[in-house]
C-alpha cells in the first residue's frame, strides 16, 4: 500500500520533484480515497483539514449562492494529478467554496497541519514543491483576472443605456477579443408571442439563420439544464446538422442557455451561441468556466428587455383601448 500512494503522490503536480525519502516521509499524513460521481467532497462553509490531489477523475469546485434562485458558480475543473483545497496547507480556516466529483476516481487526502510541520521541518526539501504549488495559484490567479476584467466590460456595456440590440453588438465585439478562438456569435431570443425562439443579432452578420421550435434539441438540453438549476462546464455542444446553422467550416459550438431567474415556470428565455473554427474539440477549461459567468449579465439584460417590451406592448393595448372607446 505504501508504494501505491507514493507513486500516486508523485503523479501530483509539483511532488515528483520530491525524492523517495522525502515521499516515505509524508505517507504517514496521507491517505486514498474512492469518490463516486456526484459525491460531495466538502462543502462551503466546513473545516478545512485536508488538502486533496487527483489521482483519477475530475473535481468541480464552485462558490454556492445564497440566492437559491441562481445555480452555483463554477470556480475550477481539477483533473487527474490537479490539488485543490490548498489553502489546509498554510491555515486551517474555513472552505469557501465546494468540491464535487463529477467522474467517478481516487483522491489522495492529505493533512494539512502535519503538512505544515514537515515542511518546517525540512525547508530545503519543500522548497521546490512550494514554488510548484506557487505557480499553479498563480495560473488559476491569472484565469480569475481575466474573467472579472471580461465579466466586468460585458455589465458595463449591457448597462450602458443604449438600445439593446446596440448594446448586444458591442457586447459581441468585447467577446470577440477578449476569448480566444470566437468566430461567430449568434444571440437567440425567445418570441414573446410563440414558443420558438427567433434570431435577434449575429456577428458577423448572418442571413436566413433557422427559428429553432420548442421541440429543438438545442432548446431541450438548454431547459434541462434549468430545470436542474446547474450548467455543464463543458458547455452544451451539438453536432452543426443539428443546429442548422451556415457553419460548415466551424469545428465546435458552445452555447450558453439565458433563463429568467424569476420565474419558475419554463424560464429559458434565450441562447447565446458562439462558433469557433480553431478548436476542435471544445473550448479550454478556462473559456468554458468564463462562459457560464456571462450567463448572468446576459440574462439580466435580457429581463429587462422583455419586461421594457411587455411595457411598451401593454401602452399601446391602453392606448388602443382608448382610441375605440365611444
Amino acid at each position: 500500500m505504501s508504494s501505491e500512494l507514493k507513486e500516486d503522490l508523485k503523479s501530483l503536480h509539483g511532488f515528483n520533484v520530491l525524492d523517495e525519502n522525502a515521499l516515505d516521509q509524508m505517507l504517514p499524513f496521507v491517505s486514498m480515497r474512492a469518490v463516486r460521481i456526484g459525491e460531495t467532497v466538502f462543502c462551503q462553509g466546513e473545516p478545512s483539514p485536508y488538502c486533496f490531489g487527483v489521482v483519477s477523475g475530475e473535481i468541480i469546485i464552485q462558490h454556492v449562492s445564497k440566492d437559491s434562485r441562481f445555480p452555483s458558480k463554477v470556480l475550477a475543473v481539477v483533473g487527474s494529478g490537479g490539488l485543490f483545497g490548498e489553502s489546509s496547507i498554510f491555515e486551517d480556516t474555513l472552505r469557501v467554496a465546494m468540491a464535487t466529483a463529477n467522474k467517478d476516481g481516487k483522491l489522495l487526502a492529505i493533512r494539512g497541519s502535519e503538512f505544515r510541520k514537515w515542511m518546517q521541518r525540512h525547508p530545503e526539501t519543500a522548497q521546490p514543491l512550494l514554488l510548484a504549488l506557487l505557480k499553479t495559484s498563480l495560473r488559476r490567479l491569472t484565469l480569475t483576472s481575466h474573467e472579472l476584467s471580461v465579466v466586468f466590460g460585458i455589465e458595463r456595456i449591457l448597462g450602458s443605456g443604449k438600445p439593446f440590440l446596440e448594446q448586444l453588438g458591442e457586447a459581441f465585439d468585447f467577446l470577440k477579443g477578449s476569448l480566444e478562438g470566437i468566430d461567430d456569435l449568434v444571440f437567440y431570443q425567445r418570441s414573446a408571442y410563440w414558443e420558438e425562439f427567433v434570431p435577434l443579432i449575429s456577428s458577423p452578420a448572418l442571413t436566413d439563420l433557422p427559428i429553432l421550435p420548442p421541440e429543438n434539441e438545442l432548446v431541450q438540453k438548454a431547459r434541462a439544464a434549468g430545470e436542474t438549476q446547474s450548467f455543464d462546464p463543458q458547455t452544451i455542444r451539438l453536432p452543426l446538422e443539428t443546429l442548422k446553422l451556415p457553419w460548415e467550416s466551424r469545428l465546435t459550438v458552445a452555447v450558453i442557455p439565458l433563463f429568467d431567474r424569476d420565474k419558475t415556470v419554463d424560464p429559458l428565455q434565450g441562447l447565446l451561441l458562439m462558433a469557433s473554427a480553431r478548436h476542435a474539440q471544445a473550448f479550454s477549461t478556462g473559456e468554458k468556466l468564463l462562459l457560464t459567468s456571462l450567463a448572468h449579465p446576459l440574462e439580466e439584460a435580457l429581463s429587462r428587455q422583455s419586461r421594457r417590451e411587455d411595457s411598451t406592448a401593454q401602452a399601446r393595448l391602453q392606448q388602443s383601448k382608448k382610441s375605440i372607446t365611444p
